[in-house]
């Protein structure tokens, strides 16, 4: 009968906690760019281990930090480096540089979800979260370059982007035709990407329920091998 005193207290502590709960533990790995693990700015060379970075929709690279960078970029904020396909302030092929990272919201209660990042980059960009535009810097704009300014954006959880799972940022970096003779590197700077959201709470009944299970089917286990011996 121990079985069922177990089975019991467990069904009692169930109704005396409810809904009562505490929230699951995880961490949400938010990077900009150029900077390691602790996000610390990586020197010039550096891989960046965060971000990818494919020409044309091609195969994705780790995407490296630029140094020297274009003497028009603008000079990147503490904790960020601008990054690009090559190392120094070369020429790059014209076309769509797509530079991706991502986050995983496993176990996160999407609707508290609250994010911000600056950018800029070398030329116009168009900003995706999980393949949905959600802004974007033109080649020109409020007086100045794409690459002279940080722009900064605010995640609106009503948009309702976000999935249980892997999310991906995506920046896809045009990459203009140069009048006359000058260099032309392209190049991403992303900086001060954070936020908070809420982990998604557990009923605190669930472990005693769990363990009042647990002990059900031992005890029951070992009836059986009374009952045979």
């Amino acid at each position: 009968m121990m079985f069922k005193g177990i089975i019991k207290a467990a069904l009692a502590g169930t109704l005396l906690l409810g809904l009562a709960g505490t929230a699951q533990s995880a961490t949400i790995e938010w990077f900009s760019t150029g900077v390691d693990d602790s996000s610390n700015a990586l020197s010039g060379g550096a891989t960046d281990t965060h971000y990818t970075v494919a020409f044309n929709g091609g195969s994705a690279q780790s995407a490296v930090v630029v140094d020297p960078g274009h003497p028009n970029w603008i000079a990147p904020p503490a904790n960020s480096r601008w990054i690009g396909v090559s190392p120094s302030n070369t020429t790059d092929s014209v076309g769509t540089y797509t530079f991706s990272t991502s986050f995983d919201l496993t176990g996160f209660n999407l609707s508290t979800a609250e994010f911000s990042f600056n950018w800029s980059s070398d030329n116009e960009s168009v900003v995706k979260l999980n393949g949905t535009t959600i802004t974007s810097l033109a080649h020109f704009e409020n007086g100045l370059n794409a690459w002279a300014q940080l722009k900064s954006y605010v995640y609106d959880s009503d948009l309702d982007l976000l999935v249980d799972g892997v999310n991906t940022l995506t920046f896809e970096v045009e990459n203009a035709v140069c009048g006359g003779k000058c260099l032309n590197p392209t190049g991403l700077l992303v900086s001060g990407l954070g936020g908070t959201i809420s982990a998604v709470p557990v009923p605190a009944a669930l472990p005693l329920l769990a363990a009042a299970l647990g002990g059900l089917g031992f005890l029951s286990a070992r009836r059986r091998r009374a009952s045979a011996a």
